[in-house]
């Protein structure tokens, strides 16, 4: 038998044992309990909460940011010509009102 047919998929092929221990249960049990009032806050706050797959980091995103863009007067340079944009004040960036995009009529 070649090592091909002897290694299943489903073998760590790294050399170390795969994180199914009591050790590992007992740590993801505590990042549990430790990140659940952290993790509620922010799904109040209407963000989105995620666990790295394999590990305990969390990841959290603010919807607000899906509102911020690059100007469109400017083109994100945050400059026309020798002057600060009015639109974004020379910032290159803008932060549109939920629902509308800047420029667009209400």
């Amino acid at each position: 038998m070649d090592e091909a047919e002897g290694t299943l998929m489903t073998d760590d092929t790294r050399g170390r044992p795969p994180r199914n221990g009591w050790w590992t249960r007992l740590l993801d049990k505590i990042d549990e309990r430790v990140s659940r009032p952290i993790d509620d806050g922010a799904r109040w706050r209407g963000w989105t909460v995620g666990v790295k797959p394999g590990t305990r980091t969390h990841v959290y995103r603010d919807p607000r940011w899906d509102r911020r863009r690059l100007c469109d007067e400017c083109a994100g340079t945050g400059c026309e010509g020798a002057r600060p944009c009015a639109w974004c004040d020379g910032t290159g960036v803008v932060t549109d009102r939920p629902g509308h995009r800047m420029g667009e009529a209400s």
